[in-house]
């Protein structure tokens, strides 16, 4: 088994951003899940759809995105409403 050696000091600002780390995904997982960008490519399985149907929609702009050369993002917190705003209630 191979080890590596740290210093104490080195050991402690290890602890505290591993602390800090926690410390805000403890606080509002959901903010940052919001708030996360994800890839155009990947909409489509999160949301059960066809690739084409992804597209049409990109095309009718029903969700906002952002587009870098060939790239398209979206942020989950649109894919969020974009699924409240059509939710079926119970009568």
């Amino acid at each position: 088994m191979k080890g590596i050696l740290i210093t104490i000091e080195e050991l402690s600002i290890l602890q505290n951003d591993v602390s800090e780390i926690k410390n805000l995904l403890k606080s509002k997982p959901e903010d940052l899940f919001k708030s996360t960008w994800i890839e155009s490519k990947n909409v489509p399985n999160l949301l059960g759809i066809s690739a084409k149907t992804w597209a049409n929609w990109r095309s009718q702009r029903v969700i906002p995105f952002s587009q870098f050369g060939a790239k398209i993002y979206v942020k989950m917190d649109e894919l969020n409403k974009l699924l409240e705003a059509n939710s079926i209630t119970n009568k």
